[in-house]
């Protein structure tokens, strides 16, 4: 750049296009140099989708791409849909929209969607740059694979070569977080904080992987801070409401989810499955089904088919505590019909093995058992526990949930594990469980971790066993001595 009283150059770059599809990203990259060599601070605003790469062949297209990267970066989803929409309508081979486009879809519950446009991108690789690859194949490998180690490796060696890649940080802590390594997928994203550090996404993130690691008063402050600089960051008053649960203040995380229904379309029908979790927490029936019912009819309209499945199998939950099995029945067929995702196939299978019906647990079980995914396949092993102890196969139910625990070792088939030992008149191995339980209650928070949706239920009878057994394990201690 030269002034044009003197002559003098005042500012220099130079960049490279190996084709023209990556001229506009390069000029794009050169008008950043520029800006910086002449003192612009906004160059790394991290309120922007920073280290982007993207070859295109039309201005049109790199224009709304650019505004979806934007409203998607602060969760605006659904905003973002109509701007890769137009992307794609003005080049059709442009690879990272229809990622973006599909990761949005996904992201607002819309799987069966953002998987073909999944498939279209993956036609475009020989048309990407070797960064937009591994963006690519990672969140591939995330959203629509399952295979969260392979999506670790892509991302790890994106970040390896370009260290202040954001995307790849930041999914690589989803990538941890789906393997419920959720101290890692903190490190991971503290990473990308540490060089971005208003990014609000991330932000949002690191939150919730406190509150799933238990760091509840982490996990808190991060999410008020968020709060405060955003108040549409409607996500953030999950780890609020889990903080409030976690301390016993019931009234305070309904405020919390309140406040959540209040920040937008989005936020509302979340809130409505909180404040019916805490109902069905507190063993408040009645309250729980009249929420759902009403959450569940807004839904049909909403377009988030994981939501109102899940939706459905709570009601049934809740239809099961006020003694209507037909109607629990009735709301599992729905929740099924709607969406079969491991955050429904695996509470309908447990609930339906509650109300006899033995053989479609066994089908989920078995269903599951046959998935790729190591998650789906413990799942399925939970399932296949809780059959066997029901039956009085003490010893197939705890190899079972062993064997299920070697895969993936969450807190359900800790959970399960200690109700099989205690079946099995193993009362104290079943205390431990059930204190690592405790210890890892954060994991309580979501434990299908479809869109980090509230489970917090699961720990009012977590307290029963262990009263129980407690008292078993006293009984026998006094009839040995």
């Amino acid at each position: 750049m030269v002034n044009p009283e003197d002559g003098v150059v005042i500012a220099e770059s130079t960049v490279g296009a190996k084709s023209k599809r990556e001229v506009l990203t390069a000029v794009s990259g050169l008008a950043d140099d520029i800006r910086e060599e002449l003192g612009d601070k906004s160059v790394n605003d991290a309120d922007r989708p920073l280290g982007e790469t993207f070859t295109a062949t039309s201005l049109e297209a790199v224009k709304n791409y650019t505004e979806a990267q934007n409203l998607a970066a602060n969760a605006r989803y659904d905003e973002a849909l109509p701007f890769y929409e137009q992307a794609i309508a003005a080049d059709g081979n442009f690879g990272r929209a229809y990622s973006g486009w599909a990761l949005a879809l996904f992201y607002l519950g819309r799987e069966d969607q953002a998987k073909a446009l999944w498939e279209r991108a993956l036609t475009e690789m020989d048309t990407m740059t070797e960064r937009e690859r591994y963006r690519t194949l990672g969140l591939y490998y995330v959203a629509i694979a399952g295979d969260y180690q392979k999506a670790v490796e892509s991302y790890q060696t994106l970040v390896d070569k370009y260290p202040a890649d954001n995307t790849g940080h930041n999914n690589m802590a989803i990538s941890y977080y789906f393997m419920l390594d959720f101290r890692k997928a903190m490190e991971a994203a503290g990473k990308g904080l540490a060089i971005y550090p208003s990014n609000k996404t991330v932000i949002s993130n690191y939150a919730l992987f406190a509150m799933l690691a238990g760091e509840f008063e982490v996990a808190d402050k991060r999410a008020q801070k968020l709060l405060a600089d955003d108040a549409g960051m409607w996500k953030a008053w999950l780890p609020i409401a889990m903080a409030r649960l976690e301390k016993g203040d019931l009234a305070a995380a309904e405020q919390a989810y309140e406040s959540m229904a209040k920040s937008g379309e989005r936020g509302a029908p979340f809130a409505n499955l909180g404040l019916a979790d805490i109902a069905l927490f507190s063993g408040d029936y009645a309250k729980a089904a009249q929420l759902l019912e009403a959450g569940v009819s807004g839904d049909m309209v909403g377009g988030n088919q994981r939501l109102l499945g899940r939706k459905y199998i709570a009601l049934a939950e809740a239809r099961n505590g006020l003694g209507d099995v037909a109607g629990a029945r009735e709301a599992l067929r729905t929740g099924l019909d709607t969406q079969q995702g491991n955050g429904q196939l695996v509470p309908a299978a447990l609930l339906s093995l509650e109300l006899g019906d033995k053989a479609f647990a066994a089908d989920i079980a078995e269903t599951l058992s046959q998935e790729l995914q190591p998650n789906s396949r413990s799942f399925g092993l939970v399932i296949k526990g809780a059959i066997a102890s029901k039956e009085g196969r003490h010893a197939d139910a705890i190899d079972a949930l062993r064997s299920g625990i070697a895969l993936t070792d969450s807190w359900l088939l800790r959970y399960y594990l200690g109700r099989a030992y205690f079946e099995a008149g193993k009362y104290i191995e079943a205390l431990d469980e059930f204190d690592i339980c405790m210890q890892r209650k954060g994991e309580a928070t979501a434990l299908f971790l479809d869109d980090d949706e509230p489970t917090w239920r699961y720990m009012a009878p977590l307290t029963t066993w262990i009263e129980k057994t407690r008292e078993k394990s006293g009984i026998l201690a006094a009839s040995t001595n």
